[in-house]
């Protein structure tokens, strides 16, 4: 950037206003109109101008058609055009008093490279194109620009619709395949209780049969002390032989009743934990869905810039290499096109399941950031990931769920901090 001394010394541009104030819209070539209503002002200014200035516009109005009727009414200084220039000049007043300190082309050109870096292209564009000291050269290179950067935005739209029907096509997949699962335990859970109910049938039997040898063995008492005790002895026997026997198989059926009980209990958690993982990957998906189409909305391109960060979906990680440590492998790619569509680059350690500590020490080494979820890790591993970013100053972003939302949450938090550190 050009400071006051430099701009002193430098020679004037060849292309100066003599009057030495800033160009209006209905001044400017028409050839400039087209880059300047597209760029400088979005469709939903557009339309609220359209609104109170040009009632033959409706709702039923094209993008393509209310662009172009600005377009042609930007050679004239008409009220809709009037109108046009005040919310231009409102908008972007903060760049164009910055802009209005430089007199040479070098100093202008400095502050459009730095637009291009940051995002801040609509406001640099129209103070550039309206200052009283740019020059031909100097509007022909950045014209140039801003059109050359319409195509490559064209060209990473249609790339993302193209990952938009991929994750559309795995949605359905997953569907299909919780509705197959579904099924095949619920007819588990039903031949399960099947066999409880009939195992609960078979134990009342036998406590009737337990309750029936208990009399039994009530009338042999009683008949020890009777003149007939010789003759039934052989009947007491076979009685005490049949008191075994049954005592034993009702002792057999309680273990086997429990056994099946416990089998039970563990099949029916294990169906809600995998009902529970089949819901978790579709709200991972649908997540996934509703981010992507975020970074494809024109507003999101048009709004990404140094005053407006709020209002995208993740900020700009500036070549960070992000290590992700634990959570669930099938959740990574997702993290990935994140990570990359922010100009970062990802990592990932499973946290020691399969994944050894030595190369959990080399993706250590090689991150900027690490991320974890508090509720996928296990205790070695986020220990000694403490212990790592203590040593040498690293950022660790602790995230509550190891789940898309979340991570999209720490991917905001590292660009937070990072604006409070600068």
């Amino acid at each position: 950037m050009c400071t006051s001394n430099e701009m002193s010394a430098n020679e004037p541009s060849l292309f100066t206003n003599k009057k030495k104030i800033r160009k209006k819209l209905w001044q400017l070539h028409i050839n400039f109109h087209c880059s300047i209503i597209g760029t400088c002002l979005t469709l939903e200014e557009l339309r609220f101008i359209a609104k109170k200035h040009l009632p033959a516009t409706t709702s039923a109005t094209s993008d393509h058609e209310l662009h172009s009727a600005f377009v042609c009414l930007a050679k004239e200084p008409d009220d809709v055009i009037r109108h046009c220039q005040k919310r231009l000049d409102k908008k972007h007043s903060a760049i164009i008093k910055q802009c209005a300190r430089f007199k040479t082309d070098s100093c202008l050109l400095s502050l459009w490279k730095l637009a291009l870096t940051s995002g801040n292209i609509a406001g640099t564009y129209w103070a550039i194109v309206t200052h009283p000291h740019s020059s031909e050269s100097l509007l022909e290179q950045v014209f140039g620009e801003v059109h050359m950067l319409s195509h490559l935005s064209g060209a990473s739209t249609r790339t993302d619709i193209k990952l938009l029907g991929k994750l559309r096509y795995e949605k359905t997949l997953a569907e299909t395949s919780l509705s197959q699962n579904t099924d095949t335990f619920n007819k588990r859970l039903n031949k399960k209780q099947n066999e409880i109910d009939r195992l609960k049938i078979l134990q009342n039997k036998l406590e009737q049969d337990s309750v029936e040898i208990d009399q039994l063995t009530k009338r042999i008492h009683d008949l020890e002390t009777c003149r007939k005790r010789q003759q039934l002895q052989k009947t007491i026997e076979g009685l005490s032989e049949r008191l075994y026997t049954t005592t034993s198989q009702l002792g057999s059926f309680k273990r086997k009743y429990l056994e099946l009980e416990i089998q039970l209990k563990n099949e029916q958690k294990r169906t809600a934990f995998l009902e529970q993982e089949a819901a978790d990957s579709l709200k991972e998906r649908d997540m996934a869905e509703v981010v992507l189409q975020k970074l494809l909305s024109s507003n999101c391109q048009q709004n990404c810039g140094v005053s407006n960060k709020q209002s995208c979906p993740i900020n700009n990680l500036e070549g960070k290499n992000i290590l992700y440590v634990g959570g669930r492998a099938s959740q990574c790619p997702y993290f990935k096109t994140l990570v990359e569509q922010s100009n970062g680059s990802f990592l990932y350690h499973d946290g020691g399941k399969e994944d050894g500590r030595l190369k959990l020490n080399g993706a250590l080494s090689q991150a900027d950031v690490i991320v974890c979820p508090t509720d996928y890790i296990s205790h070695d591993a986020y220990k000694r990931i403490k212990r790592h970013c203590d040593r040498q100053s690293k950022q660790l972003v602790m995230i509550a769920h190891a789940s898309l939302s979340s991570f999209t949450s720490g991917l905001n938090e590292i660009s937070t901090i990072d604006l409070h550190t600068l």
